[in-house]
């Protein structure tokens, strides 16, 4: 997931060339990633009813067929409909995943753990950016690099079938039986701190994801950097 998110911006100069596709389009193609967040909470209205670890390992599949399909695309748009389809698995990937930590970690422990893997996936976004230049030319171009994360997911994919198990505890269970649906979405909205939030992070991520993906771009096309000093560059920004 970071991976994927982070060296798709090195990847786009590359994809750009064969597929034959213009800077708008280059920015359909950026935005794909982010499509599946703006039906997510509708999406989880129906997605808590069911078991966490199945539905996790089935998302972690669709994000592997999302990226086998992006690595195999013949054309734009079929690399464009396979990034909106993984967008969509890591959007929905989020439910199960938030179920999951909610059996296994206390309450008062879920602040240091969702800081904990928010350093985590920084680190492999980093990673993604300074690494994938240096391996893009040596395992065979960009479609390499979508094949290659989503054999990883696979293999995960499969880890996670066979080691996975739920921790229903009598307050996990409560919590669920408690507000769930409707009634938690209905909660949820009348809740007007959560719209101030929405509103306030609106114009960080857009920064963000526009540098991640067209600052690595601007540095090879107008600077005439290497590719592999353009995602140095955009790593180290990253990582302030």
């Amino acid at each position: 997931g970071p991976l994927i998110f982070s060296s798709l911006g090195i990847v786009l100069p590359s994809m750009q060339k064969e597929l034959h596709f213009g800077l708008i389009e280059l920015g359909r193609l950026g935005s794909a990633r982010t499509i599946g967040n703006f039906v997510l909470f509708v999406a989880s209205i129906v997605l808590v009813r069911f078991r966490p670890i199945r539905m996790f390992n089935m998302f972690a599949v669709i994000l592997a067929a999302a990226l086998l399909v992006v690595g195999f695309a013949p054309s734009y748009y079929v690399a464009l409909g396979g990034l909106a389809l993984y967008s969509f698995g890591v959007s929905f990937g989020q439910v199960p995943a938030n179920m999951v930590r909610q059996q296994w970690i206390a309450p008062r422990e879920m602040a240091t753990v969702s800081g904990v893997m928010l350093a985590l996936q920084t680190v492999f976004q980093m990673a993604g950016l300074a690494l994938v230049p240096l391996i893009l030319e040596p395992i065979g171009g960009w479609r390499s690099v979508f094949i290659g994360n989503a054999v990883i997911l696979l293999c995960i994919a499969v880890a996670w079938f066979f080691t996975a198990r739920e921790r229903i505890t009598p307050s996990y269970e409560r919590m669920r039986n408690q507000d769930r649906g409707l009634s938690a979405a209905g909660a949820v909205l009348r809740r007007r701190e959560f719209y101030l939030l929405g509103l306030s992070v609106l114009g960080g991520a857009t920064a963000f994801t526009t540098n991640l993906y067209l600052l690595p771009k601007f540095f090879v096309d107008e600077r005439h950097f290497s590719l592999q000093a353009a995602g140095s560059i955009t790593a180290d920004r990253k990582s302030t």
